[in-house]
C-alpha cells in the first residue's frame, strides 16, 4: 500500500478516537489539568527523543514561530474542545462545529496562501459538509436547556485555533524537523492549558483504568504521533486537501460509538458516511491519485 494512501486513513483512524480518549476522561478529571498533564507527558517524551536522535536545535527565531504554531493547534484547538465536552455541549454539535474546518481553511486558504481551490475540490467540500451532516443528525439535540452559552465561543476558539494554526505552519515553518520541533509544539499547548488549569480547577483527578488507559493513549499515541503525522501531511500538501480528512474523522468516531458503546448507526448516518467518503476524495485527491498531494 503506498503512503500517499495509507498515511492520510491512518491519521483519520487516529485523531478521530480522540473524542472517545476526552469523552472517557471527562468524568475523572477536569478538562485543563488532563490536558496539562497530556501536553507535559507528551514534551518530556518527545524532548528525549529528541536528544536520543540528535540534531541540531532550531533558531530563537523559528523556536518562537513553532511556539507559537503549538499555542494555536495544539492550545487553542484542544483546550477549547475539552472545555466545551466538559461543560456540556452535545457530542453531536461539537462534531459539527469542528466540521467546518474544511470549508473555513479552504477560504483562509485561498486568500492568505494563495492555494488554487478547483472547482470540484470546493464541491467536494461542500458535498462533504452535506454527508457529515448527515451523520451527526440523529445526534443533535437542542432540547431542555439548549446549549449552554460559553460553549459555543470555546468550539469557535477551538476551530479558528486549528485552521490559523495549520495556515500558520503552511506559511511560516514549512518543513519541520521531527527530531527537534515538535517538542516545542507541545510546550505552546502547555502555556495555553497550566495558567487556566492554575487558576480555575484543583488538579483533582479519579485514579480509574479508564482514565489512565485514556491518558496514555492520548498522550503517547495522539500528541505523540497523530499530531506530528499531521504536520507531516499539512507540509507535504495544500492546507485545504489535508483539511478535507477532517470530515472523515466524525464519520470513523460514530464507527467507534457503535463498537465500543453500541451506538446505533442509522440509514441516514450509513448514507451520510458514503456521501462524506466520496466527497473527501473528490476535495482532498489523497485517495486517488498517486504522488504527493499538492
Amino acid at each position: 500500500m503506498r503512503l500517499t494512501f495509507a498515511l492520510p486513513l491512518l491519521f483519520v483512524f487516529l485523531w478521530s478516537t480522540g473524542y472517545i480518549g476526552a469523552a472517557l476522561v471527562a468524568p475523572f478529571s477536569e478538562p485543563f489539568s488532563i490536558l496539562t498533564f497530556r501536553f507535559l507527558g507528551a514534551g518530556i517524551c518527545l524532548f528525549t527523543i529528541g536528544l536520543f536522535l540528535g540534531g541540531n536545535w532550531p533558531s530563537l527565531k523559528r523556536l518562537a514561530l513553532i511556539f507559537a504554531s503549538g499555542i494555536l493547534i495544539h492550545g487553542l484547538y484542544l483546550c477549547g474542545v475539552f472545555w466545551g465536552i466538559k461543560g456540556g455541549m452535545p457530542a453531536g454539535i461539537s462534531a459539527l462545529m469542528i466540521g467546518l474546518q474544511p470549508i473555513l481553511t479552504a477560504i483562509l486558504a485561498s486568500i492568505l496562501l494563495g492555494d488554487k481551490i478547483h472547482t470540484k475540490h470546493w464541491l467536494g467540500l461542500v458535498i462533504g459538509l452535506s454527508g457529515l451532516a448527515l451523520v451527526i443528525y440523529p445526534k443533535l439535540s437542542f432540547e431542555g436547556t439548549g446549549i449552554p452559552p460559553f460553549t459555543l465561543p470555546s468550539h469557535i476558539i477551538a476551530v479558528l485555533g486549528i485552521v490559523l494554526g495549520s495556515l500558520f505552519q503552511k506559511r511560516y515553518i514549512g518543513i519541520m524537523d521531527f527530531k527537534k520541533e515538535p517538542f516545542i509544539q507541545q510546550i505552546g499547548g502547555l502555556s495555553i492549558a497550566l495558567p487556566i488549569a492554575l487558576m480555575t480547577e484543583s488538579f483533582h483527578f479519579t485514579f480509574t483504568p479508564e482514565l489512565i488507559i485514556s491518558y496514555l493513549w492520548m498522550t503517547l499515541i495522539l500528541s505523540c504521533g497523530a499530531f506530528v503525522l499531521y504536520v507531516y501531511l499539512l507540509q507535504s500538501g495544500t492546507a485545504t486537501k489535508v483539511a478535507s480528512l477532517f470530515y472523515l474523522i466524525p464519520v470513523l468516531s460514530a464507527v467507534q460509538g457503535y463498537l465500543f458503546f453500541g451506538e446505533i448507526l442509522s440509514s441516514i448516518q450509513l448514507a451520510g458516511m458514503a456521501v462524506t467518503t466520496a466527497a473527501v476524495a473528490l476535495a482532498s485527491d489523497i485517495f486517488i491519485k498517486s504522488g504527493h498531494a499538492a
